[in-house]
């Protein structure tokens, strides 16, 4: 998992600078249970898989920017 504040954005999956419909679309892409010992960006929540909870937290997220 990258540190709170790496240049990275939470959110920003496609590493634009930006939480826009891109990264919304690669969180549908994601959707489902995440692949066994690996880093699922996606899973905003860090339980697993990504699903209506991450959905939530990247609509709270989008067009917030790059600010970190």
């Amino acid at each position: 998992e990258p540190p709170a504040c790496d240049g990275i954005c939470e959110g920003d999956l496609n590493f634009d600078g930006d939480v826009d419909g891109g990264d919304l679309g690669l969180l549908f892409a994601a959707w489902g249970d995440c692949p066994p010992a690996s880093f699922c960006r996606a899973d905003l929540d860090r339980n697993g898989r990504v699903d209506g909870t991450d959905l939530g937290l990247m609509l709270s997220l989008l067009g917030g920017g790059g600010d970190c």
